[in-house]
């Protein structure tokens, strides 16, 4: 397992649990492209966020942009892998999701 590079959370207002996880995927590959790292290794505990970008099961029609968005960043790393994770297992990102939470901030 490697270091953790990019984590933090940001206020996306009143969203869907699943649509706030692929929004902070997203943005976290965004941030992994501009430091120009060429291996992820995805570690998320929404199992069903996980699923749908691994194309084990369809998106709902509110993910749909969001994952075509995370496919198409996918392309830019030389490897990279989405595995699901339970919560008690990630708890520096639950802890850090629930500060940004409950603060109604951003953090990076």
């Amino acid at each position: 397992m490697g270091d953790s590079t990019t984590n933090g959370t940001s206020h996306v207002g009143r969203a869907f649990v699943h649509v706030a996880e692929a929004v902070a995927l997203r943005d976290n590959l965004v941030k992994a492209k501009e430091k120009k790292i060429v291996r992820v290794e995805v570690e998320g505990d929404s199992k069903l966020v996980i699923e749908v970008v691994n194309g084990q099961i369809d998106p709902s029609w509110r993910l749909i942009k969001l994952v075509q968005d995370i496919r198409r960043l996918a392309t830019s790393f030389d490897f990279i892998s989405f595995r699901h994770v339970f919560r008690e297992a990630n708890f520096v990102a639950d802890a850090i999701a629930n500060l940004g939470h409950f603060n109604g901030s951003n953090l990076c």
